[in-house]
């Protein structure tokens, strides 16, 4: 068992590496409850960073049920699978979207799936780290759940985006992939989004009731990254298997990720300038 001091070393240097000035900025976006639309805001700040003129990639690391290419309207050849059998370069397997926005595409329903061990974990984000093209920002879209997998990933994040609707269900299970986060590395800044909510203050009372509980049970701040509400169109852009960003550019849904995506987009510039500062 690690002492305190060497837990403590661990850390500094794991945080240390978040806030250093190498790219790409990590965005985790994870839900403890599936079906609350994680996928489809992951897949939706990708490509809208990239439209504010970042380059962005959206690692599709839901396990063995990846649904990202479908959602695009793209048809790999290959996938994340075939990385990490060792049978591909990660530079085989990426494929560009548009200019500044590119895509990893993930496996679904394969017998012979490989599991993402966490040294594969940590070789993937490196390969990612070193490719020839710089991405400003690897988006990460995780299975649904509190999966080991999922809380490596959010604890090498620079943050980690919950995304979960109002229902108490959804809430509970978000605090749980909360809880168990924190519990890895209280030092993972989190965020959380509501999605599909009937009104703003449904959303809010939401958001209210869950960073309520993180601060009374975890001791850790919650911060609250706004809302994005329910809307048809979300329904009508999976269904014809096109970012809603693209379908339905000023719908609701999409205007709220418009500015989901600035606000991210404005506070990963602040980091880098505190980075700056440090070095």
């Amino acid at each position: 068992m690690l002492d305190q001091a060497t837990r403590l070393r661990e850390i500094a240097e794991k945080n240390c590496s978040r806030n250093s000035a190498m790219k790409p900025h990590i965005i985790t976006v994870a839900s403890g409850k599936g079906g609350v639309g994680k996928s489809t805001v992951a897949l939706n700040l990708a490509l809208r960073l990239a439209e504010l003129g970042s380059t962005s990639l959206l690692l599709d690391a839901d396990e063995n049920l990846g649904n990202i290419d479908v959602m695009a309207g793209i048809s790999p050849k290959l996938r994340l699978g075939d990385i990490l059998r060792g049978e591909k370069d990660i530079e085989d397997v990426i494929m560009p979207v548009t200019k500044n926005f590119s895509i990893l595409p993930g496996n679904s329903g394969e017998r012979e799936y490989p599991l993402m061990t966490l040294e594969k974990q940590k070789e993937l984000l490196n390969d990612i780290a070193d490719l020839d093209r710089h991405y400003d920002y690897l988006v990460i879209d995780t299975s649904a759940g509190i999966g080991e997998d999922i809380i490596n990933f959010a604890v090498r994040s620079h943050e980690t985006l919950v995304i979960t609707s109002p229902e108490p269900t959804a809430i509970m299970d978000a605090y749980a992939l909360i809880k168990m986060v924190t519990l890895a590395d209280e030092f993972v800044p989190l965020k959380v989004v509501i999605n599909t909510a009937r009104t703003p203050a449904e959303a809010d009372d939401a958001a209210m009731k869950l960073q309520t509980a993180v601060n009374h049970f975890l001791k850790k701040h919650l911060h609250y990254l706004g809302s994005i509400p329910y809307d048809i169109s979300v329904t009508r852009a999976v269904t014809r298997q096109s970012p809603v960003l693209k379908e339905f550019p000023l719908c609701g849904a999409s205007l709220s990720m418009n500015m989901l995506a600035g606000r991210i987009a404005e506070q990963a510039a602040h980091l880098k300038t505190r980075r700056v500062r440090i070095a």
